[in-house]
């Protein structure tokens, strides 16, 4: 095909194109096209760009269609919607702005990891979309982010990051929702989680993995429970749950805290241990460098109503401040909140920092470390 000059003058020459791979563009109408450059947009497969250097600019909030891809230079400034029930695919240079909007059941798979500007927003259809990936890919906020009300975002990667920034991740309300799929990892790092509230916002059965985050449970009425599909934590980096409310963890899969990892819950926040399946050593860590930090809370581990107690070993667990363990008014030995097993080598360590005291509620606390507590400071 033939390309005058005018023409190319007309969509070429304002750089709007450059770089862009098309492989349809033999229309020999084309020149009727060109004094519309959104026409011209419109002749293109609607969902289908690539950029390989200078960038191009979609117009308005681009669409997609299924099997659409933007890929390379490509900015969407003013976001993408995504049709119901598409399979689209990203693979971005360029951050993301605007709002972008997953139709019901589409599916979003990231091929690189996305950026957000600070006006990126999402919007959700009411069955829900998927973010999906084949490698671990990531999400970088570039401002404070809702996740929208009374709408579910189904995770299927081997490890999905949204990392914050500094930035905080909001759920709206108690039906915000993510769901893990078997074999997948949400990995939530570098933010303030404020909106937990439910037992079903965040769903397995794969994994949650928080990394340097503040959970932020505001007042002593508000509640998280992590039970729902046996959903999996994992702690790396510093965690800290803190502003009054409740931790449940009710899941059948394990609490992990990472080698070098912190897990704190502040003054007046509870943890209460109880899982589901009544296990007692649900909470794990890798070595003495895994570390649950009580500082002025309560830690709570049920002896009864099938509930067995709680057998911490390997770690380190370290007081600050007036600690209070609750277990239950009859609870036995083997039902109690036990430190150890007698055996050296899966010492749980026990540091008590200066001017921290511990209160024992009700029931028993079971020391079975071969060492002695230490008192630090």
């Amino acid at each position: 095909m033939k390309m005058n000059n005018t023409l190319a003058q007309r969509v070429f020459g304002k750089g709007l194109l450059v770089g862009l791979a098309i492989t349809a563009c033999v229309m020999p109408e084309l020149d009727a096209a060109a004094s519309s450059i959104n026409a011209y947009y419109r002749r293109l497969d609607a969902s289908v760009y690539t950029a390989t250097s200078s960038p191009v600019y979609l117009p308005n909030q681009w669409a997609m269609t299924n099997e659409g891809r933007l890929r390379g230079f490509v900015r969407a400034a003013n976001g993408l919607s995504v049709a119901a029930s598409a399979n689209v695919y990203l693979d971005l240079f360029q951050p993301l702005s605007g709002q972008i909007s997953l139709g019901n059941s589409s599916t979003l798979n990231l091929e690189s990891d996305l950026f957000l500007t600070s006006s990126a927003s999402l919007s959700v259809g009411s069955s829900g979309a998927t973010l999906a990936s084949s490698q671990a890919v990531a999400i970088h906020l570039g401002g404070d982010f809702t996740h929208p009300g009374s709408r579910t975002i189904f995770v299927n990667s081997p490890e999905l990051t949204i990392d914050g920034g500094g930035y905080s991740y909001r759920f709206n309300d108690e039906s915000s929702t993510m769901r893990i799929a078997p074999g997948s990892t949400l990995t939530l790092r570098n933010m303030v989680i404020n909106g937990l509230s439910s037992s079903h916002q965040i769903k397995g059965p794969g994994t949650l993995k928080l990394q340097n985050c503040v959970v932020n449970l505001p007042t002593s009425d508000v509640t998280w429970t992590a039970s729902w599909g046996n959903v999996g934590i994992t702690i790396a980096d510093d965690v800290v749950v803190r502003g009054g409310g409740t931790f449940v963890f009710g899941s059948a899969a394990p609490l992990a805290i990472n080698q070098n990892s912190m897990l704190s819950f502040d003054n007046n926040t509870t943890f209460l241990f109880a899982p589901q399946d009544f296990s007692r050593t649900r909470l794990t860590f890798a070595d003495s460098s895994s570390i649950l930090r009580l500082n002025g809370s309560t830690f709570c581990a049920p002896g009864e109503g099938g509930f067995a107690g709680v057998s911490l070993t390997n770690g380190t667990l370290l007081l600050d401040n007036k600690v209070t363990f609750s277990n239950s008014y009859h609870s036995v030995l083997a039902n109690g909140i036990t430190f150890g097993n007698g055996t050296a080598s899966d010492d749980l360590a026990v540091r008590m920092n200066a001017g921290a005291s511990i209160n024992l509620n009700c029931g028993m606390i079971d020391y079975q470390n071969v060492d002695e507590l230490v008192a630090v400071g």
